[in-house]
């Protein structure tokens, strides 16, 4: 505390620091009511509280030692005084790991065969420079390569790095699998091509695990995975979908394939009632013929067609349910199975997965799953990695505080790197959010504002290819509502089929401006002017995304608008405390956060509950 005290009213590099309580313990050990008597003197003249004192420490790169260090005594030498070891103990983050990796009994060569099949590699030692978590998560792969784990890990914590090091060196072969392209190319880039493996999206696999299911059990036909090339009208027609009710085949149609999904994203077996709870389903009379319904559709999407082509809409989900359901077990052919982002696989990919018999690592972050819930896969043995490398002092307290209004928080402690600080800014006026860095929103409306206005005032921007897509939709389906002026059939814009529907939603979430905007007539046409511009700003320091496309990015700065709290939760069914987490933990120098931050994630949490009862 004296020495903190005297930093505070004269600056002293850390040396300089360390001499000074060095000098001070043996004073305060042998006189310990005068040492007592000149600190209350010293705090006489700083009358602030604990929180305040220790940020201000913060802002001059001085933090408090970690608890777990302090538990154990370590500042305290042999002799009785104090370490001079201390200082190196508390920034001992990461250190040299020597990791065995083993050759599995089953792949072991016989005689006949001396050498490793191609894309294998031998059982051979490698180093590991990292943290004790990333030690032992590499140490259980290695010693087990064909067994079944699952990795919980808070964000920043050497999942790339980890990844990379068990390619290289996990024997049998090795597949990384994740959820989309743009992460497969960002794995492919961190690994480089010299590397043995490869790597596909969960529908590249969920494909070729289909196509080796139908080889084996002698089908003559795998479906196509993506968008179908038919319209609506002739889909129904080929999978003997017709009117129930008042409703025309085509809706029909829509309502289906929603309640399939949400059977697709639980373990149940059959199709049920409970599935059409958001398929816009209001007669129950009607529910048994929609399920019946449901059935055709589901037996034509994996039947062989009369006509060529992408016939229905299957996407990996769909895969993964059909295979389980017909007790398929996925080809050992992969070596070992990474997949990436697993906590927002369905229960049909774990059940799949769980059935894997040469080694699976799943590899998530169970509070980035920003929609439904979280449950530990039961027939994976489950580690954690919880210190970051990416977030430093400062703003770990405020990731923490939010992680701890997680109502089933499934994870320990959030810890931070303590080799830098991440100075957190509380704002209290968006305007006073940096020019730089990544700045996040949970509503593509309020994006576009910002971004027209940064265009008007001839800024330098740069958006996330995800959020400009995602945008680019959403103005252009607006734009024919606004400009035909009734109900368009089978578009929605935020869930919205009319245009009446849309401007009350718009009013509701405080965006005036954006329907002046099309009334002025805002177009497509527009839209693709403003996209140019941000993707012709190359060096922009400002790069605007919605929240939920920052997931694996890394910026020195990030600011969270204030529409990533109310409009993530409510407007896009976002868990709120999982969706702040996740654009919390983008930054790794400065995040800017509003000031009630913490007040409304509870608020929202508290509307949660209030909604479930």
């Amino acid at each position: 505390m004296f020495a903190a005290l005297t930093h505070f009213g004269q600056r002293r590099n850390p040396a300089e620091l360390e001499r000074l309580v060095q000098q001070a313990y043996p004073l305060f050990e042998s006189q310990a009511e005068a040492g007592h008597a000149q600190l209350l003197q010293m705090l006489d003249g700083h009358p602030m509280d604990l929180a305040t004192f220790l940020d201000g420490l913060l802002a001059d790169s001085i933090s408090t030692a970690p608890r777990h260090l302090i538990d154990q005594r370590k500042w305290l030498a042999s002799d009785g005084g104090y370490s001079y070891q201390f200082q190196d103990e508390c920034a001992a983050l990461l250190d040299t790991y020597d990791i065995a990796f083993h050759q599995p009994a089953a792949a072991i060569d016989d005689d006949e065969q001396e050498q490793p099949s191609p894309g294998t590699r031998s059982g051979q030692p490698a180093r590991l420079e990292g943290t004790r978590e990333q030690a032992v998560v590499a140490s259980i792969a290695a010693s087990a390569s064909q067994e079944r784990i699952a990795v919980e890990a808070y964000a920043g914590t050497g999942k790339t790095y980890l990844v990379r090091m068990l390619q290289e060196h996990l024997p049998g072969g090795f597949t990384y699998v994740a959820p989309s392209q743009a992460q497969i190319h960002g794995y492919e880039r961190a690994a480089g091509k010299s590397e043995p493996g490869q790597a596909f999206t969960l529908n590249g696999l969920a494909w070729r695990l289909l196509r080796g299911y139908a080889r084996d059990a002698g089908m003559n036909y795998v479906p196509s995975i993506g968008v179908s090339e038919l319209s609506l009208s002739e889909q129904a027609q080929l999978a003997g979908i017709g009117s129930i009710g008042n409703t025309r085949p085509e809706e029909v149609m829509r309502r289906l394939y929603a309640a399939i999904r949400s059977w697709c994203y639980t373990d149940d077996t059959a199709l049920g009632t409970r599935h059409f709870l958001r398929s816009r389903v209001r007669e129950p009379l009607e529910i048994p013929y929609y399920i019946a319904a449901a059935y055709r559709l589901w037996d034509a999407m994996f039947a062989k067609p009369p006509r060529a082509g992408r016939i229905f809409d299957i996407w990996h989900a769909q895969v993964a349910k059909w295979l389980v359901l017909q007790g398929a077990c996925p080809s050992t052919s992969y070596g070992t199975l990474l997949v990436d982002e697993a906590h927002d696989l369905p229960p049909s990919w774990i059940s799949l997965l769980g059935s894997y018999q040469s080694g699976c690592i799943l590899m998530g972050d169970p509070h980035q799953k920003l929609q439904g819930y979280f449950s530990r896969p039961e027939r994976f043995q489950s580690t954690a990695m919880l210190t970051s490398l990416r977030i430093g002092l400062g703003a770990d307290r405020m990731i923490e505080q939010t992680l701890g209004l997680v109502p089933d928080r499934q994870m320990g402690e959030f810890r931070s790197a303590r080799d830098h600080i991440t100075r957190l800014r509380a704002y209290d006026s968006p305007r006073v959010m940096p020019d730089r860095g990544l700045r996040l929103y949970g509503n593509e409306w309020a994006m576009l504002e910002a971004a027209l206005r940064l265009k008007a005032a001839q800024a330098p921007i740069g958006m996330l290819t995800a959020s400009r897509q995602a945008l680019e939709k959403s103005v252009r389906n607006a734009s024919i509502l606004f400009e035909s002026l009734e109900s368009w059939h089978g578009l929605q814009v935020n869930g919205c089929s009319t245009l009446d529907e849309l401007v009350r939603k718009f009013n509701r979430q405080g965006l005036q401006s954006i329907v002046r905007l099309f009334e002025r007539g805002f177009t497509a046409a527009n839209f693709t002017e403003l996209a140019t511009y941000t993707q012709q700003s190359a060096h922009a320091e400002l790069t605007l995304g919605l929240i939920d496309h920052s997931k694996n990015l890394e910026f020195d700065t990030v600011a969270l608008s204030p529409c990533c709290y109310e409009d993530a939760s409510r407007q896009r069914g976002f868990l709120p405390v999982h969706a702040s987490y996740l654009g919390m933990s983008r930054a790794r120098h400065e995040l800017w956060v509003p000031g009630d931050t913490l007040d409304r994630l509870h608020d929202l949490n508290a509307a949660g509950a209030s909604d479930l009862t």
